[in-house]
């Protein structure tokens, strides 16, 4: 396989990996109640309230999650709900956090995030 090509399906996987929102909304962690989908990057453009992402356990050790909130034109709150280390607000457009599953004894790990609080 060429790189080019390589890098073409790499795009294709993260494209059937993201979904954007603008209403409360469950990430997909890949189990069976999800058809095994998994969102690897949800992103907030616009939301016409206030609004929750609630963040499941994750379904594999290393599992990487991406929320990015694009545009918030009418100055709505987001609210990340996950475990306790993944709680979080974003106000701004631009914010965003990258979490790790870790397993069942950590959870979610905040890699790097730029919020509220």
């Amino acid at each position: 396989m060429s790189i080019e090509n390589f890098l073409f399906t790499e795009g294709r996987g993260y494209e059937a990996g993201t979904k954007t929102i603008d209403a409360a909304y469950t990430v997909r962690v890949g189990t069976g109640a999800n058809s095994f989908h998994i969102d690897r990057v949800v992103i907030v453009d616009d939301p016409a309230a206030n609004l929750t992402v609630t963040v499941p356990d994750g379904l594999y050790v290393g599992q990487e999650l991406l929320i990015v909130f694009e545009s918030n034109s009418d100055s709505k709150i987001l609210t990340i709900d996950g475990n306790a280390a993944q709680d979080s607000t974003m106000n701004d457009a631009g914010m965003y956090q990258i979490s790790l599953w870790t397993g069942e004894t950590t959870g979610w790990v905040v890699l790097k995030e730029s919020v509220t609080g």
